[in-house]
């Protein structure tokens, strides 16, 4: 842990690691394997070697870039590449991988290498591309199913489960669980440009003892969700048919959340402390996640973009004009920021867009809870969407788990018989119409025709009971169907969509 000194947080902080010996010798129990203890940081290290311990000296420029550069030092797998910015200069890219996996380093390599050069060939060069920094450093553990990623100025934390990694017989087409680890490592990377550089206005000097507010983080971590899965596809790493379900799973998870009607995505960023890091069980019906709403609306800004523009200008270009605002402070790689609100992103999306219309779609989607147009606009763009009827009830509109002790209610929909009849979650039904509560049975009862069923269920220690109506008093039946669809290419009209003129 780094304690700040109150005071001293903008002088120079000098920093040792030293390691002892023994703790070399305890983790290299294999002599010949790669698989060594190294040092992953995305600070320049001097590094000295005694008898006794191995020492790592670093040099902070302050306090806040201190604690921007995470470190670990375990025994890693690791590999190197480099990629190349606009001017042909190189930028250095280290990968390293704790925990015990069984990668297959050599196809990470390549997929992740053609994700990253991509992102230079739309943005020209990198906030951590000059020779104030050590080039660009992942760093992953894998784990058994922890999942998650932090995003630094010239670095990312990642955890993963062991199974997202590419195996060694891993098809041309990755699968979906490397898939979701590919975009984990996009999600990140990118946000070296979208976070770090251009960020809120009120993070710009932030203050870390207290919490910041602000309605703008869908358009971060929104654009970013949106980017990171579309740069898979565009960067030739996962195919155009693989990118559509990654994008139709958000879709779903969009019209599955009925608190979408209630909150409006400004609402859900501002809310963020008190809300989406608090989340509960009724968090779907009261609000909306700005990572997911806000890739919807990202998506919907590029397709109107696009089509207001006669396919001119698409939402990369709005990211690109706000990273060229940062850049004006100096060269790309010295430490550049700028910060967003309102204003300036009107003001920057009105250069590609009548300022009327920006004005009213974020009336109706950011700041409102109209529906997003997103079946229009991917219909526009040659994108078929079917209606999924494949496993897409919610028998009575409760999601719950399986257990010995019977089925954990987790979700309880708003509008539902469970809901009218009294059901809440964490309760555990043990019963239902007199049979040991199942999967099966729920489902059974909930497509039978019986016009009530007793159900018992324990609300901590109390035994409860409940009668479930086959219907609710607005008409939706004990078995709802969920809304839920699949996209499909088209034979043409997609083309200028998903390949960018950034795309080589």
């Amino acid at each position: 842990i780094a304690l700040a000194i109150e005071g001293l947080e903008d002088i120079p902080v000098i920093v040792t690691l030293s390691v002892p010996q023994a703790f070399y010798e305890l983790n290299q129990t294999d002599k010949q394997s790669d698989r060594k203890v190294k040092i992953a940081c995305g600070l320049k290290s001097t590094y000295l070697h005694s008898d006794s311990a191995h020492h790592y000296h670093m040099q902070a420029e302050n306090y806040l870039e201190l604690i921007d550069y995470p470190f670990e030092i375990a025994p890693q797998d690791a590999f190197d590449f480099i990629v190349h910015d606009d001017s042909h200069h190189t930028i250095a890219h280290r990968f390293y991988i704790s925990g015990k996996h069984s990668a297959n380093m050599g196809r990470l390599q390549q997929d992740v290498q053609q994700i990253c050069q991509t992102y230079l060939n739309w943005l020209g060069d990198a906030p951590f591309g000059s020779d104030d920094y050590d080039g660009y450093t992942f760093m992953t553990y894998a784990s058994g199913n922890d999942y998650g990623g932090l995003e630094h100025i010239n670095s990312t934390s990642l955890v993963t489960p062991r199974s997202d990694l590419p195996t060694a017989q891993e098809k041309q087409e990755p699968s979906e669980s490397y898939q979701r680890f590919l975009g984990l490592c996009s999600h990140e990377y990118f946000h070296s440009w979208w976070v770090k550089t251009v960020r809120p206005d009120v993070m710009l000097n932030v203050d870390l003892r207290r919490e910041a507010y602000t309605p703008l983080l869908w358009v971060f971590e929104g654009f970013t969700s949106y980017i990171d899965d579309f740069m898979l596809q565009a960067s030739g790493v996962v195919s155009q048919k693989s990118y559509m379900k990654l994008l139709q799973s958000q879709i779903n998870r969009y019209t599955q959340t009925h608190g979408r009607a209630l909150q409006s995505v400004a609402e859900s960023s501002y809310d963020a402390w008190i809300k989406l890091y608090r989340a509960d069980e009724n968090t779907g019906n009261a609000g909306i996640s700005y990572y997911n709403k806000g890739t919807l609306v990202a998506l919907c800004l590029d397709l109107t973009l696009k089509a207001h523009s006669e396919g001119k200008y698409r939402l990369f270009d709005v990211v690109k004009a706000f990273y060229q605002l940062a850049k004006e402070q100096g060269e790309a790689g010295n430490r550049i920021r700028v910060g967003m609100d309102n204003n300036n992103l009107e003001a920057v999306i009105s250069q590609f867009i009548d300022k009327q219309v920006w004005q009213d779609f974020k009336a109706k989607y950011v700041d409102g809870v109209e529906e997003l147009p997103i079946k229009e606009l991917l219909q526009a763009n040659g994108i078929s969407l079917n209606d999924d009827n494949k496993d897409n009830t919610l028998p009575w509109g409760i999601a719950v788990s399986e257990n010995p002790e019977g089925l954990m209610v987790n979700k309880v929909l708003r509008d539902s018989v469970a809901s009218e009849a009294g059901i809440s979650a964490k309760d555990v039904i043990v019963a239902i119409d007199g049979v040991k509560a199942t999967k099966k049975q729920l489902q059974s009862v909930a497509e039978s025709n019986l016009e009530s069923v007793t159900c018992h269920a324990f609300r901590r220690d109390e035994l409860m009971i409940f009668d479930v109506a086959n219907k609710t008093h607005s008409g939706i039946s004990a078995n709802p169907s969920l809304d839920k669809v699949s996209l499909s290419l088209n034979e043409s009209g997609h083309e200028i969509w998903l390949s960018p003129s950034f795309v080589k």
